[in-house]
């Protein structure tokens, strides 16, 4: 047989390998398309078995982050204490304290930080009812990627604008900055921060079907009651441990016609929030 003839019966064969290779790729797709389908629908309707109502959409199927350790940066610490005053010395170290004539800026261990001017701040006046605006602007100098979260009027002309931080698309639900003006003038700005960079991630989330079936589980076990899950909000929760160090983990923040629960996205325990 002549070597061309050969060299195009291989090629045929190779190709029908490939589409068979293809075919079967596309059938365990559309399997994992209509298994994954199945178990949205079946866990939803187990739910609503137990007296528990939720729209399919409100569920974050997919989303299903991992555990980060993220170590403090004493260098980051410096230079945003200039961002905030300007030139300014290291005045302690317990806790990590910078100051000048404007004012002082102290740095704890576990992300808290408290910011107080003595004067003016170098970041200008707010226009009265343009405080959160105004936040806004002062959190993003600083390098702090958040979002507006509430607004409140005090005592006097006391405005308070509370912010909290965002990481990976998701909030940093206990990493909250309150910004407190007065008179349109920023005086203090106190709270917890994402103290560094985080790594690449460890361990992965449970799945939400998991993490539904135990949320139920768990209401069954304790006795409260939830009948309607209306909103679920994925994000990361900041907990310091030795050495200058904090573990952000996973969590789900669901919204119930019950309250607010705050279910750990890595056990599946939770607790109420409201």
């Amino acid at each position: 047989m002549e070597w061309s003839k050969i060299k195009n019966i291989v090629l045929l064969i190779l190709a029908a390998l490939n589409i068979i290779l293809l075919c079967i790729v596309l059938y365990r797709q559309q399997e994992a398309r209509r298994y994954e389908t199945e178990l949205r629908a079946s866990t939803v309707a187990v739910l609503a078995d137990k007296g528990i109502s939720v729209d399919e959409d409100t569920i974050p199927w997919e989303d299903r982050r991992a555990t980060h350790t993220v170590r403090r940066s004493l260098e980051e610490e410096a230079a945003l204490a200039e961002q905030m005053l300007g030139v300014c010395q290291l005045a302690d170290t317990s806790p990590y304290t910078y100051a000048n004539a404007v004012g002082s800026v102290r740095f704890r261990t576990n992300g808290e930080f408290v910011l107080q001017y003595e004067g003016d701040s170098p970041f200008g006046l707010a226009e009265q009812g343009a405080e959160a605006v105004h936040a806004g602007q002062v959190l993003e100098k600083l390098g702090l990627a958040a979002e507006i979260i509430e607004v409140r009027n005090t005592e006097g002309s006391i405005v308070e604008v509370s912010a909290r931080q965002v990481w990976d698309s998701g909030p940093l639900f206990d990493c909250v900055s309150v910004l407190e003006y007065r008179s349109g003038q920023l005086r203090q700005v106190s709270g917890k921060r994402l103290f560094g960079t985080p790594d690449s991630g460890g361990q992965q989330s449970l799945t939400a079907a998991s993490l539904l079936m135990g949320f139920m589980g768990e209401l069954v076990s304790s006795g409260q009651v939830c009948n309607e899950i209306t909103g679920v909000e994925t994000g990361y929760t900041m907990t310091a441990t030795l050495h200058d160090a904090a573990v952000l983990k996973p969590v789900w923040y669901i919204t119930a016609n019950t309250g607010l629960f705050e279910l750990d996205a890595m056990t599946g325990s939770f607790k109420k929030i409201t």
